[in-house]
Formats: structure tokens, sequence, C-alpha cells
């Protein structure tokens, strides 16, 4: 039994529970972002599930897909969805980020699940990805690193920049970094690291830091039909000219205005 295995069996177990937590909190408080971290947190149990196959028998094609699905495509493109959900300005940029991620996955995802492989053997070693891939899957595997780190930027700065006007988003400025992390791990899936063993542990730290973010996080939203007042003006009262009987002040009576008229 190596240590590969050992450790993705314990990321697997570790996942699987953080995934059933989250789907249990989803159901009771559906959110757009707590969808994205669920289906992260499946993506990185089927990943790490699969290592934990290939290490112990040995790799496939089916593992091997499995493990570039569910690490390198499905957990980074739903973290960089749950950021965007947190952090974007208003619906429409919120909608721009759904359409322009989806898109990604779909192309990114139907490829890599039926690009012929190359004939190189399968092992209990790692399957690294630049070995059995052919180029085009390799540049959409490096285009869908380059949309989760810049989205990762873009999501720390628009949650930073509002966190110091307001500390109510404080907490969606931790969310975002804690997914920020589980992202960059799963990118390191590509990387060359001087041990198997490494592999499964990027996953299983992946899972572990995207753990918490099944805990809903609400944004701060001004209420409906806030407006900004202008200095020195109070909500709900307007300035108006004094009338004549308000507040004890007596009109003037008809007899006075005859008088005043001759004067």
């Amino acid at each position: 039994m190596s240590i590969s295995f050992v450790v993705a069996l314990a990321g697997t177990v570790l996942a699987a529970a953080g995934t059933g937590l989250a789907i249990r909190l989803c159901a009771r408080q559906p959110r757009t972002d707590m969808v994205a971290w669920v289906i992260a947190l499946a993506g990185l149990t089927v990943a790490l599930a699969a290592q934990a196959a290939g290490y112990r028998r040995g790799f496939v094609p089916t593992t091997f897909r499995a493990t570039a699905l569910g690490g390198a495509l499905i957990a980074p493109l739903s973290l960089a969805w749950g950021m965007t959900e947190l952090a974007a300005r208003g619906l429409v940029a919120r909608f721009a980020g759904r359409l322009a991620l989806a898109g990604l996955f779909v192309v990114v995802g139907v490829i890599l699940a039926t690009d012929v492989l190359s004939s190189q053997p399968f092992g209990q070693a790692w399957p690294a990805a630049r070995n059995h891939f052919e180029p085009l899957s390799l540049g959409l595997l490096g285009l869908v690193a380059v949309v989760v780190v810049v989205t990762i930027l873009a999501a720390l700065l628009s949650a930073g920049l509002r966190s110091r006007h307001d500390p109510a988003w404080g907490p969606a400025l931790a969310a975002v970094g804690l997914a920020g992390v589980a992202a960059l791990a799963t990118q390191g899936l590509q990387a060359r690291l001087p041990a198997d063993a490494a592999y499964p542990a990027l996953t299983a730290v992946a899972a572990v830091a995207a753990a918490p973010l099944r805990r809903p996080v609400r944004r701060h939203r001004r209420p409906p039909g806030h407006r900004e007042l202008a200095p020195g003006r109070t909500r709900g009262l307007s300035r108006r000219p004094r009338r004549a009987g308000h507040r004890g002040l007596r009109p003037a009576l008809p007899a006075e205005r005859v008088r005043g008229s001759r004067a």
C-alpha cells in the first residue's frame, strides 16, 4: 500500500463528506454560489476517487480522464463561478460570467472526454497530462488555467475594494480567498512535482480549502429603493416651507388684512 494511495483515499473521504454537507445546506438555503461550491467539491471527490483507484490497481484511460475532468476542469471552473457570483458587480456581470464559464466548460469537457489519447502506457505512477493528451487538449487546459487565475485576481480585487469601505463584505472576501486557494491547488496538478504523493495531496488541499465554503455567504446589498441622500438630509423627511397655521402659527384674520391694506 503506497503513500499516494493512502493520501488519495483519505482525501476522497474528506471530499465526499464535505460534498454531502454542502448538498444538505444547499437544499436548505439554495444560492447560486452554494451550487458552485457543491459542484466543485463533487469534482474533487471524483478526481480523488479516480486517483485512489489508479494508485491501487494502476491508471487506465477511464481513471485518467476522471482525474483530469474532475480536478483540472470541473473543480477550478466551478470555483471560478462561485467567486464570480460573490464578487461581480451587478446582475449583468454575473450573467456574463456564467455564460463564459459555462461555454468554456462545455467545449473543454467534450474535447477532454473524447480526445484520442497517446499510445504511452499507463501504470501506477501519476499520469501527467502532457504525456497522454494531444496538443489541443493541453492548450485548452492552459486556457482554463488562465481564466481561473484572472478570475481569482478580479474577484479578490473587487471584494477587497468593497470590504475597505463596507465591513459587511468581509465574509465574502474570506470566501473568495478560500476559493482562490482551492483553485490554485487544482492548477498544481499540471506541474512537475517531485513525488507522486504530492498530486493527491494538492487535490486534498483543494477539497479542504473549499469545504468551509459550504456555509452560505450573504453579500451586502442595499435595500430596494435605496437612494443616496444629500448631506444634512434625513430619510423620510422633506423640507417644505412653513405655511400659515402650521405648528401654532395663527393665520391672519380678514379684519387684520383690511387694516394692513389701508395702512
